[in-house]
C-alpha cells in the first residue's frame, strides 16, 4: 500500500510487481488494493503502465470485470496509435470478456467496443471466435430474445455508424444473415438490405468483408422470396466480375438461386440453414467428409 500510494514512479512499479507476485498465490489479496493500481494507469510512465495492465488482467473475476474492462477499454481508446501495448491490451480485453462475462448483452457491447477502438489490431481468429461465441448463445435459453435483441443492437451500428471497422463489419453481416432472415417483417429485412448494400460500396479491402455482406444479401433476399430490388441488383452487377474469387463466387451463388429458386424444395429456403462455421462444428454435426456415400 506505502509503495502504490507514494510519489516515486519506482516505489510504485516495486508495488505491481509485489501485488503480481502475490496475485500468483491467491488472488483475494490484491482486491483491497484495486482502486490504487488502477490509478497507475494514469501515470506518465509507459514501463510502469504496461506492468499495470498485466497486473488487472491478472487480479480480474466475475466480481470485478465490468469496472476494470471498462477501465481498460479507456485507456485503449486514448493511448497512441503506435502503442506497443495497444496489441496486447486488445487480446487481454478480449481474454476477460470471454471468460467473466456477466450476462450476453455485457459481452456483445464490451466486444463491439473493443471492436470499434481495436480497428486494424482485431485479428481474424479474434473475429471468428466472437461469431462463434454468439453462435453458442443463441442455441441457449430465450434464443428468439436473443436474435432479437442482437439484431437490434446491429441496425444501430449500422445506421449510427459511417465507418465501421472491418472486424465489426464482418461480424455484422454474419448475424444479419443468420438471424435477420428469420424475421418476419419484410420492412425490417428491407431495411436490414438497403444498409448492407451502402456497406458493399465503403471501400473494404478485406475480400471477406465482402463476401460475408453478399452472403447476409442474399439470405435476406431469399428469406423474402427475392422481391424486385434495385440495391441489391446494382451489388450483384458491381462485384460479379470482382478479382477476388470468393466475392465472384457469392453473386454468381445469389444470381442462379435466384434463377433457379422454384425448381429447389422450399424455394431454396433451406439451404442456407445451419452452415458449420468452422472444423470442431464439422466434427459436431458427424458430417461424412470423405463422401462415402458417393
Amino acid at each position: 500500500s506505502r509503495f502504490l500510494s507514494s510519489a516515486s514512479k519506482n516505489l510504485k512499479y516495486m508495488g505491481i510487481v509485489g501485488l503480481i507476485q502475490i496475485v500468483r498465490i491467491d488472488p483475494k489479496y490484491t482486491l483491497d488494493y484495486q482502486n490504487m493500481v488502477v490509478d497507475c494507469l494514469e501515470d506518465a510512465d509507459d514501463t510502469l503502465k504496461i506492468k499495470t495492465l498485466e497486473l488487472l488482467f491478472k487480479m480480474t473475476n466475475k466480481m470485478n470485470v465490468e469496472p476494470i474492462v471498462e477501465k481498460l477499454l479507456s485507456y485503449l481508446k486514448d493511448a497512441p496509435v503506435e502503442s506497443t501495448t495497444r496489441k496486447d491490451l486488445v487480446v487481454k480485453i478480449d481474454d476477460l470478456a470471454e471468460k467473466f462475462a456477466p450476462n450476453k448483452n455485457w459481452y456483445i457491447r464490451t466486444m463491439n467496443k473493443l471492436f470499434e477502438m481495436g480497428g486494424d489490431l482485431v485479428t481474424q481468429n479474434l473475429t471468428n471466435k466472437f461469431i462463434q461465441s454468439i453462435g453458442e448463445y443463441e442455441k441457449q435459453e430465450n434464443g428468439d430474445t436473443f436474435r432479437d435483441n442482437t439484431i437490434k443492437i446491429y441496425v444501430k451500428v449500422l445506421k449510427k455508424n459511417p465507418n465501421i471497422p472491418e472486424a465489426l463489419m464482418q461480424v455484422i453481416a454474419w448475424i444479419m444473415g443468420e438471424y435477420g432472415a428469420d424475421s418476419a417483417d419484410n420492412e425490417k429485412i428491407k431495411d436490414i438490405i438497403d444498409e448492407l448494400c451502402n456497406q458493399a460500396y465503403v471501400g473494404y479491402e478485406n475480400q471477406n468483408t465482402i463476401s460475408l455482406i453478399i452472403s447476409a444479401l442474399t439470405k435476406l433476399h431469399l428469406a423474402q422470396d427475392f422481391p424486385p430490388n434495385g440495391n441489391i441488383d446494382m451489388v450483384i452487377r458491381d462485384f460479379i466480375n470482382s478479382k477476388h474469387i470468393n466475392v465472384q463466387e457469392r453473386c454468381i451463388e445469389y444470381k442462379l438461386l435466384k434463377e433457379n429458386r422454384h425448381s429447389l424444395e422450399n424455394n431454396g429456403k433451406k439451404i442456407y440453414k445451419n452452415t458449420p462455421l468452422n472444423e470442431e462444428q464439422f466434427m459436431m454435426e458427424n458430417l461424412d467428409l470423405d463422401l462415402t456415400f458417393l
